[in-house]
């Protein structure tokens, strides 16, 4: 059968759109010293072989959560469900998309042919009794030097495993998208002409009211401030140059828009 070859950028985008529902910094928020995490970390390495003369074609590192929480077994098993779920898609893309493009690669490219190499990894941006606050970050090289970068994130509700997302915490998200679209028009510096000249629009179409995180910084032993971290993706508002991007938004500044249940941030 004759091999096409497509540009594993694509299908990244693709994959990506459907899979990671979907960083730039590697921002970690201490999680409250009083509460014990219930998350720790699993991992699945593994290779991508070529069926026809056995090269490497890819190598694999997946390291999602997993959740430890022995006084709610609920939600560990729903946490535990979702990112098996995403690790298992993960290795299903890489085995076929993954590897059509590789060998496509690999035929063209002869002796100079470099495996990609593909990565996921996460941090915990915060986490109390209440929330556990979580972004991944995706690294795939495919056989350049510079990777594809791209990030996921996931918010959950501790009593259940539930996913929270901002429309949850906010009752009108277009403040959101507002606050958003004044952080773009007031950018200094290398950012402010890089955006795309439709970016206002591109701020609203590409929200997504599950990618984002909680995070907090402490004022004093008692007071925190919250913190709504709110990602974009490479390509989504700029070309690649800019990466990905994240906005932040205190709490307390939307503080009249947040629900009840999640009234507590902007105290």
């Amino acid at each position: 059968m004759k091999k096409v070859w497509i540009p594993i950028s694509i299908l990244l985008v693709i994959f990506l759109a459907l899979f990671f529902t979907t960083k730039n910094d590697n921002i970690e928020p201490p999680i409250d010293e009083v509460f014990e995490s219930i998350i720790d970390s699993n991992s699945t390495i593994g290779e991508v072989i070529s069926e026809e003369d056995g090269a490497l074609l890819i190598q694999f590192e997946i390291i999602t959560p997993t959740s430890n929480d022995s006084a709610n077994e609920d939600t560990s098993a729903n946490i535990n469900e979702y990112y098996d779920n995403i690790s298992a898609k993960t290795t299903e893309f890489l085995n076929f998309e993954g590897y059509d493009s590789a060998f496509s690669d690999k035929e063209r490219q002869g002796e100079d042919f470099l495996n990609y190499i593909f990565k996921t990894d996460f941090s915990v941006q915060y986490e109390n009794d209440k929330i556990i606050s979580i972004l991944r970050t995706n690294s795939y090289i495919s056989g350049g030097i510079t990777p594809a970068l791209s990030t996921a994130s996931e918010t959950f509700d501790v009593k259940d495993g539930s996913l929270i997302l901002l429309t949850d915490i906010v009752s009108d998200t277009s403040i959101l998208i507002e606050k958003i679209q004044q952080l773009v028009a007031s950018t200094d510096g290398v950012y402010a002409n890089d955006y795309y000249e439709n970016v206002n629009e591109l701020v609203e179409t590409h929200f997504d009211a599950i990618h984002f995180n909680i995070t907090s910084s402490y004022v004093t032993e008692s007071v925190n401030e919250y913190t709504l971290a709110i990602h974009y993706d490479e390509y989504e508002l700029g070309p690649k140059a800019i990466g990905p991007l994240t906005f932040y938004i205190q709490a307390k500044e939307i503080k009249e828009f947040l629900t009840e249940e999640y009234k507590y941030l902007g105290e």
